[in-house]
């Protein structure tokens, strides 16, 4: 009568269903912060948009009053003009830089520094 140990085969499942149970823990936090992750990231760049789509608005509001009281326009390719926002106490200074196209389009440029949502 042969007696054989067993301790290893128990030894070897407990091995092999704890690196199972492990890796299945793993995958579950990885999936967890990764939506985490994407979701603050969302958040950040939808509140810099919403920031700058604000100091746009303010800037458009102090063109049109200047156009009501009859001022001209700052039209000058070579200087930009800085306007300072405020958004929710916080003032921003952007930068209106303005241009023409070859095709005798005008554009503007908004440059917004958004950091502080980054």
């Amino acid at each position: 009568m042969t007696i054989f140990n067993k301790k290893g085969s128990a030894l070897m499942q407990v091995m092999v269903l704890g690196s199972i149970i492990a890796a299945i823990i793993v995958m579950l936090m990885r999936f967890s912060l990764g939506r985490t992750s994407n979701m603050l990231k969302t958040k950040r760049v939808i509140a810099s948009k919403a920031y700058a789509e604000g100091c746009i608005a303010q800037y458009n509001a102090r063109a049109v009053e200047r156009a009501m009281a009859g001022e001209p326009p700052i039209i000058d390719g070579s200087n930009q003009e800085k306007f300072t926002c405020n958004i929710d106490g916080k003032d921003t200074d952007i930068y209106i830089k303005w241009g023409s196209t070859t095709t005798g389009l005008g554009y503007i440029t908004f440059n917004i520094d958004t950091s502080r949502f980054q």
